[in-house]
């Protein structure tokens, strides 16, 4: 009880409680055992022995009595509130290895996504989800109609700065500004069609500027008996592959324009120069040149 209220506030609120409850008859020492049953062997130690005399100074008083038990209500509802947070925790299995993702998918309130609580998912959606926790691939599955994101360590690199809010939220909401790409392909695997995208290039904005993404990712539908619950993305970002290859062709292609022909003019050679650049309008879409 002293966990709850201090000494001086214990004696302070008594007046508060009127003496006339039905249960104040009960004895203090009958109070207090109960209570302490109620608390675990942290809390009891952490009572003081001044607040033990002072409880036994009133050990007549129908006032203290009355408040104590109110306070042993509150000892009760708080260990309510404790069962209540476990049960919120999304229990993983035993082999599932730790992780930054694993700890905050058990944490993470569900019962506020609109996914819904946890403990009405389905046996197989919960399979799907420690099946990507565990991977070494950047993984993610969007679950339900509205395709709430549940995804791994490895595809955090892949979000940046919408991490980790991008967890437990709709894909439509995390991707906006991709999604009139991906919404097509999202209603295709719903379908109970899969999809493979190689280099597919994705314009977002992930750390607060757009840039060019490319990404090889496949798409296939989650069945849950003979439906379609989500969709299951395993996900490899290529953007640094693919843009080092295309400035690697561009500076070929002007080695070659400036080695192997014969150049009748300065002018000339100009021209050939922007016809060569001409083929990578991406990383270089204008270009001057002055004699």
């Amino acid at each position: 009880i002293a966990v709850y209220l201090s000494h001086e506030q214990l004696v302070s609120n008594m007046p508060s409680f009127s003496s006339s409850s039905s249960s104040s008859c009960l004895h203090l020492d009958e109070v207090w055992r109960r209570a302490l049953r109620k608390l675990n062997d942290e809390r009891r130690s952490s009572v003081s022995s001044a607040t033990m005399e002072t409880l036994a100074s009133f050990q007549h008083n129908k006032e203290m009595i009355t408040a104590l038990e109110v306070l042993f209500e509150c000892c009760t509802q708080s260990q309510d509130d404790d069962t209540h947070k476990h049960t919120n925790t999304l229990e993983l299995p035993p082999g599932l290895r730790s992780s930054k993702m694993s700890s905050l998918v058990s944490q993470y309130a569900w019962q506020d996504s609109k996914l819904g609580p946890h403990t009405l998912w389905d046996p197989a959606i919960k399979n799907f989800i420690f099946s990507i926790l565990s991977s070494e691939l950047p993984m993610l599955v969007c679950i339900g109609p509205d395709l709430v994101m549940v995804y791994n360590d490895p595809y955090v690199e892949m979000l940046q700065s919408r991490h980790p809010l991008a967890l437990g939220a709709p894909i439509a909401e995390v991707w906006a500004e991709a999604w009139s790409q991906l919404g097509p392909i999202f209603d295709s695997v719903m379908a109970g069609n899969s999809i493979l995208l190689n280099d597919a290039l994705f314009v977002l904005t992930r750390s607060g500027y757009m840039e060019e993404c490319y990404f090889t990712v496949g798409y296939s539908p989650l069945f849950v008996s003979d439906r379609v619950m989500g969709v299951n993305m395993q996900v490899i970002e290529v953007s640094e592959s693919v843009i080092s290859q295309r400035r690697l062709l561009s500076l070929r292609l002007l080695d070659t324009t400036t080695t192997n022909t014969e150049v009748a003019s300065p002018t000339q050679c100009c021209v050939d120069l922007c016809t060569s650049l001409h083929h990578n309008p991406t990383d270089v879409p204008f270009a001057v040149i002055y004699l």
